[in-house]
């Protein structure tokens, strides 16, 4: 669904493994799990360019050995109001805007950065997995709503008159029928449509439904 907001969360690492790499690479590498970050590399202390500005790969009051980081891509752009909304939420620490699309969170280091960014993700508007599959069920019993007059007489017309019978009909109209011979079958067949229905939010009618 294109009108669904959506965002994709990538780490952030500033250090490079340790290996033989050209400095012109540094300056122009990107990856796209997150941005590499360069390091201008002279006569004293290594200096890692990040999006905040140059920071001492040395000092222990470098804010990269002790904040997690990550780079939020959306699907939306990001106004005033939502960048003001991810700087409420407890946790963030740093907020990097790097385009209308992409931004950089620092999360401090006494928070679970999982919460942190399920809490902007809330803040956001950004629908679950979960979320998104009952909107998608909604829509879908709108749609069977509407048409379930529709599938009832089409049952109706399958089942002889004089049988009892129940029918599991699904969100998208699909149906299952069962022809029952007593009490204790009804009743089997009915918990079983039941367990179903939990799992995909169709609907039980029944010949005394139907009658």
């Amino acid at each position: 669904m294109t009108d669904i907001k959506n965002v994709k969360w990538v780490p952030c690492s500033w250090f490079h493994e340790e290996e033989d790499i050209d400095e012109e690479e540094y300056q122009d590498s990107y990856n796209e799990d997150g941005p590499t970050i360069p390091k201008i590399i002279g006569f004293g202390p290594s200096i890692i360019v990040t999006p905040f500005g140059p920071v001492n790969e040395d000092d222990i009051m470098n804010p990269v050995f002790d904040t997690e980081f990550f780079q939020c891509h959306t699907n939306f752009n990001l106004s005033k109001k939502i960048l003001e909304d991810i700087t409420k939420v407890e946790g963030v620490e740093f907020l990097k805007v790097m385009s209308r699309y992409r931004f950089i969170i620092g999360i401090g280091i006494m928070f679970d950065s999982d919460k942190v960014k399920s809490e902007i993700d809330k803040s956001l508007g950004v629908k679950t997995e979960t979320e998104i599959k009952k909107i998608d069920r909604l829509e879908l019993s709108e749609v069977a709503e509407r048409s379930l007059e529709c599938i009832v007489d089409d049952i109706v017309g399958q089942v002889p008159s004089d049988k009892r019978w129940l029918a599991y009909i699904f969100p998208n109209g699909e149906h299952i029928i069962k022809v029952v011979k007593d009490d204790t079958e009804f009743t089997i067949i009915w918990n079983n449509f039941s367990r179903l229905a939990e799992e995909s939010n169709g609907v039980i009618v029944s010949s005394e439904d139907a009658s």
